[in-house]
């Protein structure tokens, strides 16, 4: 029996395709408000770098909690919708919200589902974990952090306002796969996620998370799922 979503928390479900069978192909997150704000905030940041510029950091911070009163909004089952501002901002902005929930999604998801301690931005740390890349490469991966149980772990995250489709997954496949080896070492993991609100006969719906293949050969089973 799932346990009944508290006031102070929201509630997501996530699909996984073509992961191993230790994973479940539905599963639902349940996380508290301050989870989610610790997750904008924290996702792409090695921990040492989450307060390095002193009171900019604080009002980074700030920014990025304010996200959630002003665009998200709790359905009465807990699950998360977007407000009346989110809805009516304008494409270059809706696709900016995107992506930062998308990012943030990614990183509950690394902490619940695949045991991730951190994600980091590949960007930012490449050179500092000795990150090499395949070739005739131009878009890479957003994401990379350790697995609890040992092993490099890729994250390529997606954000939508609408749907996904076949054309999204391909796209979200092809960059996760374009690092080969974090300090000489292949990754363990590489997976993609896309938090998007799908739409029903145009009808909005709750945020849902789409997660889509990892490396099987060398996949195992986290100790603490």
């Amino acid at each position: 029996m799932q346990r009944v979503v508290q006031p102070d928390e929201f509630e997501a479900w996530y699909k996984t395709e073509d992961f191993p069978d230790f994973f479940l192909p539905t599963g639902r997150m349940v996380f508290t408000v301050d989870a989610l704000a610790h997750a904008l905030f924290v996702t792409g940041k090695a921990p040492q770098d989450q307060a390095v510029y002193g009171w900019t950091s604080v009002y980074e911070w700030l920014h990025r909690v304010a996200l959630i009163p002003a665009y998200i909004r709790r359905a009465p089952t807990g699950r998360l919708t977007r407000s009346d501002l989110a809805r009516d901002l304008d494409r270059s902005e809706k696709v900016a919200l995107s992506y930062t929930l998308g990012q943030a999604m990614t990183g509950v998801f690394r902490q619940q589902t695949v045991s991730v301690r951190f994600l980091m931005h590949v960007d930012r740390y490449a050179a500092r974990f000795g990150i090499r890349f395949a070739a005739n490469t131009r878009k890479r991966a957003d994401l990379f952090g350790e697995r609890q149980t040992g092993g490099w772990v890729v994250a390529e995250a997606k954000g939508r306002s609408g749907n996904i489709d076949d054309e999204l997954k391909g796209t979200m496949r092809a960059q996760k796969r374009t690092i080969r080896s974090i300090g000489g070492t292949p990754p363990a993991l590489a997976y993609a996620c896309a938090a998007h609100f799908p739409q029903y006969k145009g009808v909005p719906d709750h945020l849902k998370l789409h997660a889509v293949d990892p490396r099987r050969q060398s996949l195992k089973p986290s100790t603490s799922q």
